[in-house]
């Protein structure tokens, strides 16, 4: 299993660098505990494994009409702002080449599990 300790928040905007790494967990530290963004160089289609470590993680969703904080996160719509990733649970994600002509790319909830 690959261990990505990312700090939070990444540079300006609240998120994780990911590298082509698949499995992280991201320990709640100084640095915060929201994630906006995901940046990570795997390819659309493949699936992307996070786990809250020391604490717990608020996801937030992205607007796909009219993004404005820099988020490419999508929770499925249904009116989903944000989700609670709790200390030990892991939320697994897929990625998807943009789909708003804005984002080259976004990152869709598959499941969340304990």
């Amino acid at each position: 299993m690959n261990n990505y300790n990312t700090p939070l928040p990444y540079q300006t905007k609240s998120g994780i660098e990911t590298g082509g790494k698949k499995v992280v967990v991201v320990k709640i530290g100084q640095g915060g505990n929201v994630i906006d963004r995901i940046n990570s160089s795997i390819n659309a289609g493949e699936t992307l494994f996070i786990r809250a470590e020391n604490g717990d993680i608020r996801i937030n969703e992205w607007n796909p009409v009219n993004e404005t904080n820099g988020r490419n996160i999508y929770l499925g719509g249904n009116g989903t702002r944000n989700i609670i990733l709790r200390h030990g649970q892991c939320a697994s994600f897929i990625k998807m080449d943009g789909g708003n002509g804005i984002e080259k790319c976004a990152y869709q909830l598959v499941s969340i599990s304990n």
